[in-house]
Parts: C-alpha cells; structure tokens; sequence
C-alpha cells in the first residue's frame, strides 16, 4: 500500500513523503497510528502540494500469461520476506535463482521449509562471492536447483516447467509457489497525479529497480531541483562570445 505520511517513521521516511509498505504494517500501525492515510491521487490533490516526488519503490513481476498464476498457493517474495504467507514445514518451488530468490530461499528453509530453485541460471550478474556465500548455507539446507528450466504453468499440486535442453516438461510437485522473476517500478501514481494537474516525479526504484545508492541519489537529485534557481557559471570557463 502507498501511504502519505503525516510524522516522521524512523527507517521509513519523512513527513509528506509518499512510501509503499506492506498492507499489514499500513493498516495495524500507520492508519490506526494516525502516522499516515493511504497514498491516492485525491488525498494528495486535497493537500495542495506544489510538487510531489513519489518514492514508491517496485513490484514484483507477475507474468498473468502463466496458467495458475493467481493460485492461492503462489506468492510473492514480499509476501514471504514479510512472514505473510507463514510457510513452516512444507515444500517450496521458487521459480527464479536470482540473489533475491537465493536469499528468499535461505529464509524458507531456516523456517523449517524444504526448497527447490528453478530458473535458467543462478544469479549470472551478480557478484560471485555473495552467491557463492549463500549457494554454501543453501547446500547444508539440502537445498535443490533445477537449472536450465523454465514456468510453463502452475498446478493445483506444483508447476509445470519446460527442460530447456530437449523442450521436454516436466512436473514437480509443490505445496508453494514463490515467484522471484524480478521487479518492476510502480508508478502509476505519478500518472494519476500529472492527470489532476499536479507535477509529481517519480525516484530511486519507482524509476528504475537498482540499489540503494542510486535510488538515493535520484531523490536527491530531484529535491534539489526543486528549489534551484540558476546554475553558476565556473570562472575559468569563458563564454563563446568573449573568446578573441
């Protein structure tokens, strides 16, 4: 859920600042708390802001093409990192080997839950020591791969996955499906904004999806913006009119 907020939330962000946190912490905390309202297009209109950056962060990338894909037995990796879906002792299919299905992965099995990657390859852009480090903890978890594979649709029981080598599918059987296929920004809100009139910007990941250096450097980059006048002109830069 996007929120406004009306106070400042340690690690969370400043008053006025528009955030995305999970529905749960919004409604048991934020809303009753009176720390924040839902994040609308009204309810920032009603404000009457002179301009709103919008660092709503990314969402997961759902492909709704895949059969299954809205089972009640398919989740998000928020929807897991958060501790929503509550997964114990079952047995997890995350589809997707990348350093955030690796680490979605390792905190499955620490709660108790047996899991098997599949994806094409294991995170292939990023650095090799951190995968290696959590490939190590993964391996005392029994954890399994299933490279070079590919969803082809999700059952009532498990997926069904595609053999890249010989195009053959192949079932495997699931009590939960996480799906780790990357992260898109979310911004639709800039959108609805610019509609009503309102300049709003989006920063940091509702832009593009990266880390936190340079998701924080857009922010800043674009609050300076707002209140720069001019820019100065260096001293020993000399203007094409006064050259000889």
């Amino acid at each position: 859920m996007k929120v406004i907020l009306l106070e400042d939330v340690k690690a969370l962000g400043k008053k006025g600042q528009v955030v995305n946190v999970s529905d749960g912490y919004a409604r048991n905390l934020l809303l009753p708390k009176k720390l924040g309202v839902e994040a609308t297009a009204e309810s920032i209109a009603a404000m009457n802001p002179d301009a709103v950056l919008i660092a709503s962060g990314s969402k997961s990338i759902i492909p709704r093409s895949i059969p299954g894909i809205d089972g009640e037995h398919v989740y998000t990796v928020e929807e897991i990192l958060t501790g929503k879906a509550g997964l114990k002792g079952k047995k997890a299919l995350i589809v997707g080997a990348g350093v955030t299905g690796l680490e979605t992965a390792e905190y499955l099995c620490h709660e108790g839950n047996t899991v098997v990657l599949a994806d094409e390859k294991v995170a292939p852009n990023a650095n090799h020591t951190n995968v290696a480090d959590v490939c190590g903890r993964l391996k005392k978890y029994n954890a399994q791969f299933m490279l070079a594979h590919a969803l082809k649709e999700i059952t009532e029981n498990g997926v069904v996955l595609e053999r890249l080598s010989d195009h053959e599918l192949v079932t495997v059987d699931a009590d939960a499906v996480v799906l780790s296929l990357g992260f898109r920004p979310d911004n639709g809100l800039v959108e609805e904004l610019k509609e009503k009139g309102i300049p709003a910007q989006a920063i940091g990941n509702a832009v593009k999806d990266g880390t936190i250096a340079p998701a924080s450097r857009s922010g800043f980059e674009a609050a300076r913006a707002l209140f720069k006048t001019s820019v100065r002109t260096p001293s020993f830069i000399t203007a094409p009119d006064d050259m000889p």
